[in-house]
C-alpha cells in the first residue's frame, strides 16, 4: 500500500499536469492530442512483448517499469514546443507505463493472499484516492512557485522511491509462462492467458501445454 501511495504521489505532482504543461509549453492542440495518442499506441504496442519478459522475473520489470515512469517527468519538462524532446518523452512515458502497471497488477496477485485480497485492494484505492485529492494541490502550488523543472524533477524522484519500497513477493518456486501457451482447464476448456504462474510443486502439469489450472494468470 505504501508503494502505491507513493506512485499515486508521483501521479498526481505530475502526471495530472501534462495536457495543460504541453499546451503552455507552445504544443498546439493537435499536437498535444497526437502527443497522447502516441503514448497510448505505444503502450499498445509494447504490451504483449513486456508480456513475453515477464519470464526473466517480474521483480525487475516492476523496478525498471518504477524507474522509466519517473524518468517520463523531467523529461517533461525540457519540452518547449513541437521537437524532439516531446518524442521521447512520448516514448518513454508509454513504455514506462507499459512495464511498470502490466508487472504490478501480476506482482500484487503474487503478493496479497486470497482471503484478504479485497481487503487489501479497498485500502489500496482508498489510499490512492485521498493522495489524489492532496497531491495535485502540491503540483499546482509548486509549478507556479518553483516551476516546471523543480516540479517534475521532484516528482520523478518521488516516483523513483517507490522502486525501492516494491512489494516484496517470493518469485522463487513459480514458473513464469507467456502466450502462447494453453492452459488446459476441463475436457472442454482451453484458454490461452497473455501471462500464467505455476508453482513448483505442481511442475508435474508443465509440458507443451499446462495440463490443470495454473496458480495465477
Amino acid at each position: 500500500n505504501l508503494h502505491s501511495g507513493i506512485h499515486a504521489l508521483a501521479s498526481g505532482m505530475g502526471g495530472a499536469f501534462v495536457l495543460v504543461y504541453l499546451l503552455r509549453a507552445g504544443v498546439s492542440v493537435p499536437a498535444t492530442l497526437c502527443a497522447m495518442a502516441l503514448i497510448c499506441t505505444t503502450r499498445f504496442a509494447i504490451r504483449p512483448l513486456v508480456v513475453r519478459a515477464s519470464r526473466f522475473g517480474l521483480k525487475p520489470l516492476v523496478i525498471g517499469g518504477t524507474l522509466l515512469a519517473a524518468l517520463q517527468y523531467p523529461l517533461l519538462a525540457e519540452v518547449h514546443g513541437l521537437e524532439p524532446a516531446l518524442l521521447v518523452f512520448c516514448l518513454v512515458s508509454g513504455l514506462g507505463e507499459t512495464l511498470y502497471w502490466t508487472s504490478y497488477h501480476a506482482y500484487f496477485a503474487l503478493l496479497g493472499d486470497a482471503e484478504h485480497r479485497g481487503h487489501q485492494l479497498g485500502a489500496s484505492v482508498a489510499l490512492s484516492a485521498l493522495i489524489g485529492i492532496v497531491a495535485p494541490l502540491i503540483g499546482a502550488w509548486a509549478l507556479l512557485g518553483l516551476g516546471p523543472r523543480p516540479t517534475f524533477a521532484a516528482a520523478g524522484l518521488v516516483q523513483a522511491l517507490a522502486a525501492l519500497l516494491r512489494p516484496f513477493a517470493r518469485e522463487a518456486g513459480h514458473e513464469f509462462l507467456a502466450a502462447p501457451t494453453d492452459a488446459v482447464l476441463d475436457d472442454r476448456t482451453v484458454v490461452q492467458p497473455d501471462l500464467l504462474l505455476v508453482h513448483a510443486s505442481r511442475r508435474a502439469i508443465l509440458g507443451d501445454r499446462v495440463e490443470g489450472a495454473p496458480d495465477l494468470v
